[in-house]
């Protein structure tokens, strides 16, 4: 959305500062916005949802979530390209991990602190 205003000299740069406020507020959101965006695709996040076990294979994926390789190797990509997951190549494997470990603070917002991702590395360990 944009707004137009009508402004006189005087009022320029009181404008311009609430402009770069304005502009530096959109960038912070932007990136829990990806995150939960993300999140909306059934199969990202039942991806997610495997990897706060910690690091997996693509072939270790594609099964657990029920789609073929070639839907979840382009989800993983858009989840990595996002900053969510991380990749590391090993021979042909491709292994992918939490990358960006906020998702595991929205996991447990949604009420898998009962146990589950309380006992999984990725959210326990957090990167300083």
């Amino acid at each position: 959305m944009y707004y137009l205003a009508i402004i006189g000299e005087n009022e320029h740069n009181d404008m311009t500062s609430n402009t770069a406020s304005v502009v530096k507020m959109t960038s912070v959101m932007e990136n829990p916005l990806k995150i939960l965006n993300a999140l909306s695709d059934e199969t990202r996040f039942r991806i997610i949802d495997f990897l706060l076990d910690g690091e997996k294979c693509v072939c270790q994926i594609f099964p657990h979530v029920k789609r073929t390789q070639s839907t979840t190797s382009i989800q993983l990509g858009k989840l990595e390209k996002c900053g969510i997951l991380k990749s590391r190549r090993e021979g042909k494997r491709i292994f992918y991990s939490i990358g960006d470990h906020r998702v595991c603070d929205v996991f447990k917002a949604l009420g898998y602190a009962k146990g589950e991702v309380l006992k999984k590395g990725c959210c326990m360990e957090r990167e300083k």
